[in-house]
């Protein structure tokens, strides 16, 4: 993910978070890299906390991705 492609996403957290979007749901982050770091940085700027990263490779699972628990898919 690239500066531009990280500052598109906080605009649209920051959108979706000023019409209340998150307000009473889960919020999930897919896969563990450094994109997911900046989208959760975004999310924690303003105010939320993901409930799991989601990853398929199984040697991540149930290790931590930015003090967030990794899981799999079919755990949710």
């Amino acid at each position: 993910m690239d500066r531009e492609q990280a500052k598109q996403i906080e605009r649209k957290i920051e959108r979706l978070a000023q019409k209340k979007k998150f307000q009473d749901k889960d919020v999930y982050v897919f896969s563990a890299s450094d994109g997911s770091r900046r989208i959760i940085r975004a999310l924690r700027g303003r105010g939320l906390e993901p409930a799991n990263v989601i990853d398929n490779d199984p040697a991540k699972r149930h290790s931590f991705w930015a003090r967030i628990r990794v899981i799999a898919l079919d755990e949710i």
